[in-house]
C-alpha cells in the first residue's frame, strides 16, 4: 500500500485508541534550521532529514485523513498569537468541537481530514476547543481527562539494549492501565544525554549516526542482545509487539499468528522515531494489519531443532 492512502483501509469507526501512528520525534528540530549553541552540535539536536511537511508526506500522517500536532510554546509566545495564527493557518482543517472531549475514545471519521492541534495546559493560560486548541495531558488513572490522553517516555539512552528495556517496561506498563481512555507512545529514540561523552569541549556523537547504525549479526548470536541503531531494528521492535515476547528470550521461536484484539493490551498508538522516512513508517503502519505474522530469527542450528 501506498503511504499516501494507507489510512483509508482503516474502518472509520475504529477509535484512536485502537490504531497505531508512526510519529515524528522533534519534529521541528530538523537539518536546515538547527544550529549549534554552546558545547552542544547541531548533530546532537538534529532529530529530523526534513521539514514537518516532508515528514507528512513520509508517512506520519495521510493527506486525506488527519494529523496531530503537539506544540510546546516558545518563550515569549502569546496565547493570542496562537489563537489567531491556526485558524489563519490552517483555516476548514483545524479540529474544533463544542466541548472538551477525549479523544482516545472518538472514532477517527470525526477526524479525517482535519489537523487536532494539542496543547500543555500548564502552558497556555486558555485552551478552547471551539478555537482548535484542545488539552495535551499525561495519563494519571481513575481520573477524567480531555484531549489527547497519553502514557509513554522515553528512556533517555544512547544504548538501543537500554532503549528496548526501558519501552518495555512501558508496555508493562500500560498493559495494567484502563483500556480505551488514553493513548500509549511508545519512543523508540536513541537519545544524547549532554552529561555523557565529551570531546574538545563538545559532544562527540550524534543522534543519526546512533540510529542508523549497523547490527552486527555475530554479536546478536553471540551476545543474544539486539544490536546497531533503532532505525535497523523497525522489525525487531514489530516482532516483539506482534508476538508479545522478545525473540532474543527463553522462548524465542515460539511464534503463532496473532490478531489485532491479541495485541490491543499492549500495541502503541503512536511511535516516535527520528528521521522519519517512508519505509520505517510502512513497519509501523503495518501494526494495523488484522492478521500479523511473526518472524524467526535467522540462526540456523535453532531452526533446525525446532523444526526437528
Amino acid at each position: 500500500m501506498q503511504m499516501y492512502n494507507w489510512m483509508s483501509s482503516i474502518d472509520g469507526k475504529r477509535l484512536l485508541g485502537q490504531i497505531t501512528l508512526p510519529g515524528s520525534h522533534d519534529a521541528g528540530i530538523f537539518t536546515d534550521e538547527a544550529t549549534s549553541k554552546g558545547m552542544v552540535s547541531k548533530s546532537s539536536a538534529v532529530c529530523q532529514d526534513v521539514n514537518v511537511y516532508e515528514q507528512c508526506i513520509a508517512g506520519s500522517r495521510n493527506p486525506s485523513e488527519f494529523v496531530i500536532l503537539r506544540f510546546t510554546k516558545p518563550k515569549g509566545e502569546s496565547d493570542d498569537i496562537v489563537k489567531s495564527l491556526l485558524p489563519s493557518s490552517l483555516k476548514k482543517r483545524l479540529y474544533t468541537s463544542s466541548t472538551f472531549r477525549n479523544f482516545a475514545a472518538c472514532p477517527i471519521s470525526e477526524f479525517r481530514g482535519k489537523a487536532l492541534c494539542v496543547f500543555e495546559p500548564e502552558s497556555f493560560r486558555s485552551l478552547r476547543p471551539q478555537d482548535g486548541l484542545h488539552p495535551f495531558c499525561r495519563y494519571s488513572g481513575g481520573k477524567t481527562q480531555y484531549g489527547i490522553v497519553a502514557c509513554g517516555k522515553y528512556s533517555n539512552s544512547a544504548a538501543l539494549r537500554e532503549v528496548v528495556d526501558g519501552q518495555v517496561g512501558k508496555i508493562d506498563e500500560h498493559a495494567a492501565h484502563s483500556p480505551l481512555d488514553h493513548l500509549f507512545v511508545l519512543y523508540w529514540t536513541q537519545t544524547f544525554n549532554p552529561g555523557h561523552i565529551f570531546k574538545k569541549g563538545r559532544l562527540k556523537t550524534n543522534i543519526r549516526g546512533l540510529a542508523f547504525k549497523a547490527r552486527n549479526p555475530d554479536k546478536e548470536r553471540q551476545k543474544q542482545r539486539v544490536t546497531g541503531g533503532a532505525h535497523h531494528n523497525m522489525d525487531y521492535l514489530k516482532d516483539l509487539l506482534a508476538m508479545g515476547q522478545d525473540k532474543f528470550g527463553k522462548h524465542h521461536l515460539k511464534v503463532k499468528p496473532t490478531t489485532l484484539a491479541d495485541r490491543q493490551r499492549i500495541m502503541p498508538n503512536v511511535i516516535m522515531y527520528d528521521f522519519v522516512n517512508i519505509e520505517t513508517s510502512k513497519k509501523i503502519v503495518a501494526l494495523n494489519e488484522p492478521v500479523l505474522m511473526g518472524h524467526l530469527i535467522e540462526d540456523e542450528e535453532a531452526l533446525e531443532e525446532f523444526y526437528g
